[in-house]
């Protein structure tokens, strides 16, 4: 294509609200021009990447929302997917003031990736946050999540060795709600996440205290997110069962199911009021609204990402926020970036679904560990010291030591 001739304006002469590429409404303002985060991704995959683009119209096609119209050789473009004639886009950015030198400069052509982006007030960025240039962040941990997911099957598989083997779908099995929180089923649990994280290189550039918050605060969203995504997916709403990561479920309307040993002096009527009402409670709240948006398995890694590297934990250090800001800001980047790369329908706006619903899952996380402490002093539970590290109790608040499994003692 011709030489694109870069023409400047500043910010505050764009009205924000609408981006300068397509009209979409927005408030992002990326590479000098008010655009949203599409357009803006768009210029930035041409620029870093050096695309050359040939327009079919004599470079008169119209970059505009709306319905596809070939009447009088425009091409309007559907909303959310603004990339019929990437030519005249490309000179669309550049005519709206987006410079190509702004990609540069943020080191999107190096060999890795210095981020400096605009935070919140309360935080700085970090100096440098390293990632590779054609790394995408959901890619990477969605391949780590399935490595977990097949270890899983594994695990928790009774069938032959040729199943095994072949990674055979695990079977449901229906168990009493305490059932899964026994003690050596949260160890395997918490050890696949342990493994999932070191394979992360942002992971491990946290510092070694922080980590250990993040790990605290990750492993019980964890399986919160996982378990009501798997009641939706496995039709358990409509049923009122309660699916868990490896397939098993608790039957919400079952209050009679018969306890395991370490809980039998629970009665039947307070087991389903206590708890299961409650597990029926959670899942309009969260496997419900995943049903409605239809959320899928990049969703899913999204928002585990989006939890992981949460800058609002307690007691991170300032370097911590610093850092898990800048990770975030990866997160969101990359995340919209794949929605756009999959074509889904405003990119945007399902990433602020997803982040939304992040805030359900701390509710519900806060209610859970207010139930962990009624299994402490009602010893309902085969206690680990593995679920205060989960908690994040202070020593002088825990019950018991670690329960250690010799060499012939099975986790399962």
């Amino acid at each position: 294509m011709n030489k694109l001739p870069i023409v400047r304006r500043e910010k505050d002469t764009i009205t924000v609200g609408e981006c300068s590429v397509c009209a979409t409404k927005t408030l992002e303002f990326h590479f000098g021009a008010v655009c949203c985060v599409a357009c803006g991704a768009f210029f930035r995959r041409s620029i870093s990447d050096g695309k050359k683009f040939t327009c079919k119209n004599n470079e008169k096609c119209k970059i505009v929302p709306g319905k596809r119209s070939s009447s009088e050789r425009e091409y309007r473009l559907i909303e959310g997917s603004r990339s019929s004639c990437r030519s005249c886009r490309l000179q669309r950015c550049i005519d709206a003031g987006m410079d190509p030198r702004a990609v540069q400069s943020a080191g999107s052509t190096s060999k890795s990736r210095e981020i400096r982006m605009e935070m919140s007030p309360s935080f700085t960025p970090p100096s440098t946050v390293s990632i590779p240039q054609k790394e995408n962040i959901i890619k990477t941990f969605e391949s780590h999540y399935s490595a977990i997911s097949h270890a899983r099957k594994l695990i928790y598989g009774n069938g032959t060795v040729e199943e095994l083997i072949e990674g055979a779908e695990l079977k449901p099995r229906k168990i009493h709600l305490f059932d899964r929180v026994d003690s050596s089923v949260l160890r395997v649990e918490q050890s696949l996440v342990i493994v999932m994280l070191k394979k992360l290189k942002m992971f491990n550039e946290i510092g070694a205290d922080d980590q250990l918050l993040v790990l605290s605060s990750f492993c019980l969203n964890l399986s919160i997110i996982e378990k009501y995504y798997f009641t939706y997916k496995m039709d358990g709403i409509e049923k009122g069962h309660l699916y868990f990561s490896n397939t098993w479920y608790t039957d919400c309307h079952d209050f009679h199911i018969s306890p395991p040993d370490h809980a039998r002096q629970l009665q039947s009527d307070s087991y389903g009021n206590l708890f299961l009402k409650a597990q029926m409670t959670a899942i309009q709240r969260l496997s419900v609204p995943m049903r409605i948006i239809n959320m899928n398995q990049i969703d899913l890694v999204g928002l585990l990402l989006w939890d992981l590297f949460d800058p609002e934990i307690k007691n991170l250090s300032d370097e911590g926020k610093r850092i898990l800001t800048g990770y975030r800001q990866i997160v969101r980047r990359d995340w919209i970036d794949l929605y756009i790369e999959n074509a889904v329908d405003e990119p945007e706006r399902r990433f602020i679904q997803l982040a939304d619903l992040h805030k359900v899952v701390q509710r519900v996380s806060i209610d859970y560990r207010e139930d962990f402490h009624v299994f402490r002093i009602f010893k309902l539970l085969d206690y680990d010291g593995l679920i205060d590290d989960i908690l994040g109790l202070p020593s002088e608040l825990r019950v018991c030591a670690y329960k250690r499994f010799g060499p012939r003692e099975s986790v399962l």
